[in-house]
């Protein structure tokens, strides 16, 4: 193997590792704020995936409206999870919204079969596709677009983090839940966003 071959593979997994990462962000999103191991995260993403080709090739919405259309479809995805299969499980011993979160895969696998069946769909092609170069290496163009996004939707995420009111509220529960409630921040409230920012994130991805 030259080095220039080394040089790309190295490239190319580093820029899908930020898909990985943006991925990793809404597993541990609701992780730290409600202390639940999300199994079904890959199913999210896979919602997600369907969600936009029901909106962009379904629908036949242009791209700039099917993404938002989707990823906000996502949203309300996951806060009906939240509301209906995670909340009336609070208090319960983490096992048991451990194996909700299984069962979650599942239905969700079947809904989706359900829905748009079991065969292979492909999502409309909405990303630039002329080759990257760097230096003499050669990157894919989706892999290279996808880690622009993920590295853009990263750094947005840490600064409402750090910035906005329910980014705050999120880092506080994460923190200490008793003492989350104890100043007055509405702790439920906060469990439903992580569930519906994260669901969102995952569809991004």
């Amino acid at each position: 193997m030259d080095w220039l071959t080394l040089f790309e593979i190295s490239l190319t997994g580093l820029a899908s590792g930020g898909l990985y990462a943006l991925a990793a962000l809404a597993f541990v999103m609701v992780y730290k704020a409600t202390r639940v191991v999300n199994l079904a995260i890959g199913e999210m993403l896979m919602a997600g995936a369907y969600l936009f080709f029901t909106f962009a090739a379904m629908f036949a919405l242009p791209i700039w409206l099917a993404i938002p259309a989707a990823v906000l479809a996502a949203g309300v995805l996951g806060g009906v999870i939240e509301r209906t299969m995670i909340r009336p499980l609070l208090g319960e011993p983490p096992i048991s919204v451990f194996m909700v979160t299984i069962g979650l895969g599942s239905v969700l696998v079947g809904l989706v079969e359900v829905i748009w069946s079991a065969d292979q769909r492909r999502l409309p092609d909405f990303m630039p596709s002329d080759p990257i170069m760097v230096g003499e290496a050669f990157l894919a163009p989706k892999v290279f677009w996808g880690a622009v996004i993920a590295a853009v939707f990263i750094a947005a995420v840490l600064l409402l983090f750090r910035f906005w009111r329910g980014g705050v509220a999120l880092r506080a529960t994460a923190s200490d839940q008793a003492a989350a409630y104890s100043v007055g921040i509405n702790v439920p409230r906060v469990f439903s966003l992580s569930w519906v920012v994260g669901a969102m994130i995952a569809a991004v991805s």
